[in-house]
């Protein structure tokens, strides 16, 4: 197990490419759905920096005064840059960028993320899984939870 520990902690840069689920709270939409590429590169010791790009679908709620068709899902391409700051295989990540609405009014949200995640190292390499939750605000139009699922690989 210390050879894993080891091997995670010496990736100097990686790629991840996962899938992200949103669990809105306060807002007009339903849970999302959507995928993200992150990059990182230590700078020292535990600290690391990163850029995100994904894109995110969420469906909207009806409300009471509307009709009950379904209504076309709105689409977000959230790009943030952070840092996150390693202890052995968990980290604590924190991010701000832009959320870009594509549909209807076409807005560009500021965008900010914060929370823990681990990563989980396949035997001795430097690929695995990684998870993250984080609670996320884009504009106070989405407010969400949001939980990541990745594959991860470094070198």
């Amino acid at each position: 197990m210390a050879g894993l520990h080891a091997n995670a902690q010496t990736a100097r840069t990686s790629v991840s490419a996962g899938f992200e689920l949103g669990l809105p709270s306060q807002s007009a939409y339903k849970t999302g759905v959507g995928a993200a590429l992150k990059a990182e590169t230590r700078i020292s010791g535990p600290v690391a920096i990163s850029v995100t790009g994904g894109i995110s679908s969420f469906g909207q709620k009806v409300l009471p005064t509307q009709n009950a068709v379904d209504l076309p899902a709105v689409k977000f391409i959230p790009l943030k840059a952070g840092a996150r700051y390693y202890s052995g295989n968990f980290f604590l990540e924190g991010e701000a960028g832009a959320a870009i609405k594509t549909n209807y009014d076409k807005n560009t949200l500021f965008a900010f993320s914060i929370g823990p995640g681990f990563f989980i190292p396949f035997d001795e390499s430097k690929q695995g899984i990684e998870f993250g939750i984080r609670y996320e605000n884009w504009g106070n139009q989405v407010k969400q939870t949001g939980i990541r699922i990745a594959y991860r690989i470094g070198w």
